[in-house]
């Protein structure tokens, strides 16, 4: 089968994620569900085409959380010349995904030079938005983090105004996807309330205020 196609196809994801459809094999995950983990065989690549997951790093003791990807992003990059994936994703929220088989990108290698140049500039993408994401200061990071998590929640329960929305968040659940303790995540979310944001009711978000706060800033 060819898979030539013009030079410029590979400038960007979404052209790529375009021309790839035709190869591609659709598939759901839940939330808090693995699409692929560290260490696991190399099977193919994945077109994050819905919801909202994070990248983490073994690092023997627990995972570490490296980034957070979003629609249109290209899943498994860094496994192609390992044969292996390097990290694990983890969706946030009720993802889908385009599975293109390995043996797929393994003929489109070999007939294309311009796909490798494009698997190795999304990849080094990829590694300079987890070392600008190391450098940020902690609590202004945890503090982007938790509201995008927040972004994809409200995506969740599918509140799409921008009125005070009244139900119940448990923050143990909001904690368990930012993968860090309950206690950080009060710490923060007590911040977001004084700013108006939200009402937090024992141990739990009862009410977003302003749902435009995180689905148009973070």
């Amino acid at each position: 089968m060819s898979y030539y196609c013009p030079n410029y196809i590979f400038m960007t994801t979404y052209s790529l994620a375009k021309w790839l459809q035709p190869f591609m094999i659709s598939q759901r995950f839940e939330a808090l569900e693995y699409i692929y983990q560290e260490g696991n065989a190399f099977e193919g690549l994945f077109l994050l085409q819905k919801g909202f997951a994070c990248v983490l790093k073994n690092n023997k003791k627990s995972n570490i959380l490296i980034d957070f990807v979003h629609e249109g992003s290209v899943l498994g990059i860094d496994g192609v010349q390992q044969n292996r994936y390097l990290h694990s994703v983890k969706a946030l929220s009720t993802i889908e995904v385009g599975f293109v088989k390995k043996n797929i990108i393994e003929d489109i290698r070999k007939q294309e030079a311009n796909f490798n140049l494009f698997l190795i500039q999304a990849l080094c993408e990829q590694v300079g938005r987890a070392n600008q994401k190391s450098v940020v200061e902690k609590h202004k990071s945890l503090k982007t983090d938790l509201a995008q998590v927040l972004r994809a929640m409200i995506i969740d329960y599918k509140i799409t105004n921008n009125t005070p929305i009244q139900f119940v968040m448990p923050i143990e659940e909001i904690a368990n996807r930012l993968l860090t303790s309950s206690e950080v995540v009060v710490r923060i979310l007590e911040d977001f309330q004084r700013d108006g944001v939200l009402q937090l009711l024992g141990n739990n978000v009862k009410k977003i205020n302003n749902t435009d706060f995180f689905t148009s800033r973070f």
